[in-house]
């Protein structure tokens, strides 16, 4: 059986995702989910973690689409990511705070955080406490998929190297941004060459308000 036209349907029509967004959330790359979709593949070793991505089961993503909602729609089944009146951000994995501002990804990411956003959003849990008393250890940042980095508000880097960092937004010049860290240590020039993406973070919300 094909999985790839379900892959396209709960991304696109059920929750309204882009590419990029769904692979912030399951961690597979824009170019492989991209390939699986139009290929329509019939198997693959990414398709448990896509499931995941998509608040499924790998036996409920090989489910056609009709008869999905024929099934969800008989057993009242709700999904997180799937509110319509609401978006709650998915948490999709921590990250670890670590030297010169740089963190690193840690794996695992489950529920949703109640914090309400205006768009599909997501959520990174924050370990470690080099951005304390800004942002502690255990509390989650969220990620906005249209909220636009704004000056003086707090920002996730990502750069082509792969390497991320959270900072605050100080300017933005032709050929560059100027950032400093979260507990206003360190100013720090980034050129924008270097950078693959730049996000605004939408807030900083507490563990507690951590749902699974």
């Amino acid at each position: 059986m094909a999985i790839g036209k379900n892959i396209r349907f709960h991304r696109d029509i059920r929750l309204g995702w882009t590419l990029e967004r769904l692979s912030e959330a399951c961690g597979v790359d824009v170019g492989t989910i991209s390939a699986l979709e139009n290929r329509d593949s019939k198997r693959s070793m990414y398709f448990a973690k896509i499931a995941t991505g998509l608040g499924l089961t790998l036996d409920e993503l090989e489910i056609p689409p009709e008869e999905f909602l024929e099934t969800t729609k008989n057993t009242n089944k709700q999904f997180v990511t799937d509110k319509p009146n609401k978006h709650y951000p998915r948490v999709v994995g921590a990250a670890r705070m670590g030297d010169q501002g740089y963190y690193i990804d840690l794996d695992g990411g489950d529920g949703f955080v109640e914090f309400e956003t205006e768009h599909s959003s997501i959520a990174i849990q924050v370990r470690g406490d080099s951005m304390f008393p800004a942002i502690r250890d255990g509390w989650f940042i969220i990620i906005e998929e249209k909220h636009q980095p704004v000056m003086g508000e707090y920002v996730l880097i990502k750069f082509k190297d792969e390497r991320k960092m959270v900072k605050e937004l100080i300017s933005i010049k032709s050929d560059c941004y100027v950032v400093m860290s979260v507990n206003g240590n360190e100013r720090l020039t980034v050129m924008q060459d270097d950078i693959y993406d730049i996000l605004g973070i939408t807030a900083v919300v507490p563990p507690s308000k951590h749902k699974t």
